[in-house]
């Protein structure tokens, strides 16, 4: 796999998994969050949407749930949100990306 660092050697499935990049487009429920958490590690796990192919209203709803998940603690909802994407691609994090980090009036 020419577009992964070091693809070329072997390992389990399970080290592949953790070092790829996952988003989180149409996936951000908490069952899914944690699992990629477990499995991948947050520095892996991107704020995705499919937008424009997805609503827009859908794609808000997934970093809804994203602040709100009882899954992630407010550094590992900074990482998805853009800081994992913005060390991936070394540049500053888009504004559709950014946010208060309001959750149920309590600021993170």
């Amino acid at each position: 796999m020419g577009f992964i660092a070091g693809g070329e050697q072997r390992g389990t499935a399970a080290d592949m998994f953790r070092r790829i990049f996952w988003d989180t487009a149409l996936a951000a429920s908490d069952p899914v969050l944690r699992m990629l958490r477990d499995v991948a590690g947050i520095k892996q796990v991107l704020y995705g949407t499919d937008f424009p192919h997805l609503r827009r209203d859908l794609a808000i709803n997934c970093k809804q749930r994203i602040l709100q998940s009882s899954e992630l603690n407010n550094s590992e909802r900074r990482a998805i949100l853009g800081g994992n994407a913005s060390n991936l691609f070394q540049a500053p994090i888009p504004s559709f990306a950014k946010c208060d980090f309001r959750v149920e009036n309590n600021a993170i």
